[in-house]
């Protein structure tokens, strides 16, 4: 898969699941030469920055703060797990910020 229409991909998978909730894409790196390689961070809930990071056949979920990398899991790419990812996402994202933040801006899951 060519690194452009991964971008694609990995974008609207977050956007269908997230609804909203995912904003300000930032294409950091993006190239098929000399192997895949996919840098793409945003914010989500308006809380943190995560970084979703694709090399050769391995993607990485990791919010960044001040700087540093803190990693959240990784995965093999794959469509199956581009399907499953944006759930681990969530519940590892969410493990981490307040309840009372989630309820307050209306995200806080029932």
């Amino acid at each position: 898969m060519r690194s452009n229409d991964l971008e694609d991909l990995i974008i609207d998978k977050l956007d269908n699941y997230f609804n909203g909730a995912v904003k300000d894409y930032v294409i950091k790196e993006s190239t098929d030469t000399p192997f895949l390689q996919l840098v793409i961070e945003m914010t989500l809930y308006n809380y943190y920055v995560v970084r979703v990071a694709v090399e050769k056949n391995t993607i990485f979920f990791s919010i960044v703060q001040s700087g540093f990398q803190l990693p959240l899991f990784k995965a093999p790419l794959s469509e199956n797990e581009l399907e499953t990812s944006p759930v681990e996402l969530d519940r590892e994202i969410r493990l981490r910020i307040p309840d009372k933040y989630l309820q307050a801006k209306g995200w806080q899951m029932v």
